[in-house]
Order: C-alpha cells, then sequence, then structure tokens
C-alpha cells in the first residue's frame, strides 16, 4: 500500500496560485494610432447629401477632422458643401486648408 498524503489546506492551494501568477508574461506594446481624418467624397450628388453627411461624421464623435476630396467640376461642390455646413449648420466648424493636388 502507498500512502497518501494529506489534502492540503485551502490557503496553501491559493497561495500556490499565485505564485503561479506572479511569474510575468511579455506584454505588447501597442503605439497610439494616428488618427486619419475621415473622407468624404464628392461626386454629382446635390450639395446637401455632402453635408449631411459631413453633420453624421462629426455627430459621431469618432473623428474631429473632415477632408473632402472632388476632382474637376466636383471642385465646386466640396467647396459649396464646406461653405454651407460651416455657415448654416456648424458653426463652431472651422475650414483648415483647401489644397489642390
Amino acid at each position: 500500500m502507498t500512502e497518501e498524503a494529506p489534502p492540503k489546506p485551502v490557503s496553501d492551494k491559493i497561495a500556490e496560485k499565485k505564485n503561479e501568477q506572479s511569474v510575468e508574461k511579455p506584454t505588447k506594446v501597442v503605439k497610439p494610432t494616428e488618427r486619419k481624418p475621415e473622407v468624404i467624397f464628392i461626386g454629382s450628388k446635390p450639395p446637401m447629401s455632402y453635408v449631411m453627411a459631413v453633420i453624421t461624421a462629426m455627430s459621431s464623435g469618432k473623428t474631429d477632422e473632415i477632408m473632402l476630396k472632388a476632382r474637376g467640376k466636383s471642385i465646386t461642390t466640396a467647396v459649396d458643401v464646406a461653405e454651407i455646413t460651416t455657415n448654416r449648420f456648424l458653426k463652431d466648424l472651422k475650414v483648415t486648408a483647401i489644397g489642390i493636388g
């Protein structure tokens, strides 16, 4: 016959688990991601469609910067969208840059 060891008290089991948990595991270093601006491509729809897209993007809270992109004849619509949004709907909104290229 083999002799069985008496059962360990609960406090000893808890101490063993703490010792096992105290081993440091390598952790990932998470770099903060750059917040890219929300991009809205301007096309042939009416300007108010894009104004609503701007208002929706700003109210979602995910971004604080929106970039309107347009080509050719749509550039005038993009400027109109920016002006309508800043003058009629979001008074505290600022146009930071207008670029071609």
